[in-house]
């Protein structure tokens, strides 16, 4: 054999003698498999998505009971603040009654 000869025997070709339903059934199995990878792309897609609103809202909730605390803890400050404020207008009070007392 001459290497023209070889290099034409061991290229690829079709055959006749490959039926064409065997064609066509690799071909719609490929469509098959590219038509199905594309369906759960998208439901992997849809999954993901509805995963993140759920992290999203847990990440809310938490914070909106972390606020909530934050909220009472201020209340009771300010109370607090409230009651010396009036405890330092009652000393005030009392050391200008007594102010007055000694200039009399």
């Amino acid at each position: 054999m001459t290497d023209t000869a070889l290099s034409k025997d061991s290229s690829w070709h079709l055959d006749k003698r490959v039926p064409i339903a065997l064609i066509l059934t690799i071909a719609i199995q490929s469509f098959a498999a590219i038509f199905w990878a594309g369906a759960i792309n998208t439901r992997v897609a849809a999954v993901e998505s509805r995963q993140n609103l759920m992290e999203q809202r847990q990440f809310d909730q938490a914070h909106e009971s972390r606020i909530a605390a934050l909220e009472a803890r201020l209340a009771g400050i300010h109370g607090r603040l409230g009651r010396i404020e009036q405890q330092l207008d009652t000393i005030a009070t009392l050391l200008r009654d007594g102010e007055r007392h000694h200039d009399n």
